[in-house]
């Protein structure tokens, strides 16, 4: 006799509510983790610096070019800073100075041994006045004033206010803590008969005007000049020259530049793309990203308002 045999019915198990929920928590954290890999920076290595990847913030240096490292400076200091009333003088802890008629000097005059300069300047305005005293026969340019304190420069500051009134002392004389003279790399001129003991100011006419034609070639610029007034805020003066270095007063010279307007020019000019004159290259580089060459001659300087101009030879 034939046995039937019953067949087994398999019921379909349920998924336990606790189940369901552990399994979404984990697509959940899978998705977050993936998601948050994705959106990670991912550095990569140019020249022994590591940036993140992606589209650099405007205005910063993404990466270090070849042949450039990164570098530390004081935008404060340099023979390119920028002071003015509105960008007054940092004073540094110590100034290296010379005292003008301490040194050799032949072919020109300073009024006392009150006349100190900065280094590098009164280099340069030496061989200026010497090479005007060769060419002229003239040894008569005196230098009237040289490095000021914050205390000499509001002595000088009052007493023109004094003398002129306030709207002439403000054309002609920067508020204490904002001159050039600080610096040390501006000089004020006049002519000094020996024979009489009398000064004379200083225009620059005649054969006079040979020491602002050629100042240029020494790193040397009239600073104040009279179609420059509504940048400077100064007023023309014949006799205030200031050292900027070659080859940049040559350029501003050339160009018919005033310094807030060559400052201006070199921002236009990264290190990617710096500007070229004379056999010389000059690049800028904002505050907190100065780039210098690896090897080579260069020198760098700040400009005091944010950021350093870098020259390479």
């Amino acid at each position: 006799m034939a046995v039937k045999r019953k067949r087994k019915r398999y019921r379909g198990r349920r998924l336990r509510p606790q189940f369901i929920l552990f399994c979404a928590v984990m697509v959940a954290l899978v998705c977050g983790l993936v998601l948050l890999l994705r959106r990670a920076p991912v550095f990569r290595h140019d020249n022994a610096t590591a940036v993140p990847s992606g589209d650099p913030v405007a205005g910063e240096v993404s990466t270090i070019p070849a042949g450039y490292i990164s570098a530390e400076g004081d935008i404060h200091s340099g023979s390119l800073i920028l002071v003015s009333n509105d960008h007054p003088y940092t004073f540094p802890a110590e100034v290296e100075l010379v005292t003008t008629l301490e040194q050799n000097i032949s072919g020109y005059m300073a009024r006392d041994y009150t006349v100190k300069q900065e280094k590098a300047a009164f280099t340069a305005f030496d061989s200026l006045f010497r090479a005007f005293a060769a060419a002229t026969g003239k040894q008569d340019v005196n230098i009237s004033s040289a490095y000021r304190s914050y205390d000499e420069q509001q002595e000088v500051y009052a007493a023109s206010a004094a003398e002129n009134g306030r709207d002439h002392a403000d054309s002609y004389v920067t508020q204490p803590g904002c001159s050039e003279h600080h610096t040390g790399l501006a000089v004020d001129l006049t002519r000094y008969d020996v024979r009489t003991g009398h000064s004379y100011d200083f225009t620059g006419d005649g054969e006079y005007g040979w020491i602002h034609t050629h100042g240029p070639e020494y790193g040397i610029v009239m600073r104040y000049a009279a179609d420059k007034e509504p940048i400077t805020g100064i007023a023309e003066e014949s006799w205030h020259l200031r050292y900027v270095g070659v080859p940049h007063a040559a350029y501003m010279a050339e160009h018919n530049l005033c310094l807030e307007e060559y400052l201006d020019l070199l921002r236009d000019y990264p290190v990617s793309n710096p500007l070229r004159y004379n056999g010389f290259y000059m690049y800028f580089c904002p505050d907190g990203q100065l780039l210098v060459p690896e090897s080579g001659d260069y020198t760098v300087s700040g400009n005091n308002v944010d950021g350093f101009i870098v020259t390479v030879q």
